[in-house]
């Protein structure tokens, strides 16, 4: 029997028929037996066959939940907020600070 390629799994040891991963996660190899949740912070990538290989980190000023396809912008007034480097939520903008539109990674000091 073959292994199924990456993007695909199979639950069954033996079987011929591999299942293509959902979007918000992903297999990075081939021969696995269940694909693998993107953590918050990060997204699902499709590969040019369309199969979810990898999950690749939310652009500044996005965030996601875990076992997300997409990321999302923080509303005016707030900043993405970071756990180990990885943008996880949004949170308020500090007392004396702004944002003044959406995806905003950090917020700007009022003026005086």
């Amino acid at each position: 029997c073959d292994n199924c390629s990456a993007g695909k799994f199979s639950s069954s040891r033996g079987s011929t028929y591999c299942n293509e991963c959902a979007s918000g996660k992903h297999a990075a190899s081939s021969g696995l037996s269940a694909c693998v949740s993107c953590v918050a912070g990060k997204k699902s990538v499709a590969d040019s066959d369309g199969l979810f290989t990898l999950c690749e980190n939310c652009p500044d000023g996005q965030y996601s939940v875990e076992a997300s396809s997409t990321c999302s912008a923080c509303d005016a007034g707030k900043k993405t907020e970071l756990i180990d480097g990885l943008a996880t939520d949004c949170a308020d903008c500090e007392a004396g600070k702004y944002s003044s539109s959406s995806g905003y990674s950090s917020c700007t000091s009022c003026s005086v």
